[in-house]
Formats: C-alpha cells, sequence, structure tokens
C-alpha cells in the first residue's frame, strides 16, 4: 500500500499555463526593433541552457536584426512570405525558472502581445504548484491553462521503471 502511495505523488504532470511576460527576450527584441508581426511558435529548452525560440516573422523583417543581438539566430527557412528562424537566448525569468524545479519546458507560444502560453512536465503536483507560486511572487500574471497527468504515448518504460527515473532526476 505505501508503495502505490509513493508513486502516486511521484506521477508526472503536464502543465499549462499562460504568463504576461513582459520580459521575453524573443519578444523584447522585436519590439525594440518596431518588428509587430510576429509569432512565437515554440520555445525550447536545450540541455546546455540554451533556451530556443522558434519564431515567424515576415521575411523583410529577418535582416533587420542585428547579428550582435542577445538574441542569436540559428536555422532559418523560408515559408511563403514567412521566415521560420530559431533564435537562442539564455532564457527568461519565466523559461528559467520552470526549469530550476527540474521540470521539462517542452513548448511555448505567444497568444497576445505579451502573453505565452507554456507547456512543460513536472515530476509531480507539488512541482508545479511550486513553480506556478514562484511565478507569482515574480510578479508574473499567471493562469493555469491546463494541468492533469502526464500520458506515456508508448509504454517503453514500465510504471516502476519511470517512478526511478523521476527519483533519479529530482535528486540530480
Amino acid at each position: 500500500m505505501e508503495k502505490n502511495k509513493f508513486y502516486e505523488e511521484n506521477v508526472p504532470y503536464r502543465v499549462t499555463v499562460r504568463a504576461v511576460n513582459e520580459k521575453c527576450k524573443i519578444m523584447k527584441l522585436f519590439r525594440e526593433l518596431g518588428v509587430h508581426k510576429f509569432a512565437v511558435v515554440d520555445i525550447r529548452r536545450l540541455y546546455t541552457g540554451v533556451t530556443r525560440h522558434l519564431v515567424r516573422i515576415p521575411i523583410n523583417y529577418l535582416n533587420q536584426i542585428p547579428r550582435h543581438s542577445y538574441a542569436r539566430i540559428q536555422d532559418s527557412i523560408k515559408v511563403g512570405n514567412e521566415v521560420a528562424a530559431w533564435f537562442e537566448t539564455d532564457g527568461c525569468e519565466v523559461c528559467n525558472t520552470i526549469v530550476s524545479e527540474g521540470a521539462f519546458l517542452i513548448t511555448g507560444w505567444n497568444t497576445r502581445e505579451d502573453e505565452i502560453a507554456y507547456t512543460f512536465i513536472v515530476p509531480n503536483i507539488r512541482v508545479a504548484q511550486k513553480i506556478i507560486l514562484m511565478l507569482e511572487k515574480l510578479k508574473f500574471d499567471i493562469k493555469v491553462l491546463g494541468m492533469e497527468k502526464y500520458k506515456r504515448k508508448s509504454p517503453i518504460l514500465t510504471e516502476e521503471q519511470e517512478a526511478v527515473l523521476w527519483l533519479a532526476l529530482l535528486e540530480h
């Protein structure tokens, strides 16, 4: 019985929150350049600590982005009249807070001018609550859009193996 209680307390959750994030470095860069038509399509945190933002912008704005900026362009591809480009930064307070608690930042996208929705996986519900409280203490306007137990897409690990993996990640 104790084993099941332990497992239930350490079940991973998939969390989606919306944050008003005026400090997002990508959104700040485009505001400074006067680029108002853009979309942050995806955000990924790499194991190296770099945060990558996939952004769609009109192709004519690509040349306006200085090469020495704090957001470095890595790859880009033309899609019609737009460019989809990966920009790398050292992350903002929201991204860094999420990953600092052992969560995996899966994706993010902008919903309005300064609003970004973030989806991440946490080792348990307590970590999700802690991240949300930390973001609120940092004065971000946070709205929880969804929180559910994480569902595996394919059974690579057994439930017990998955629990051990999460424990190892928590200890590290």
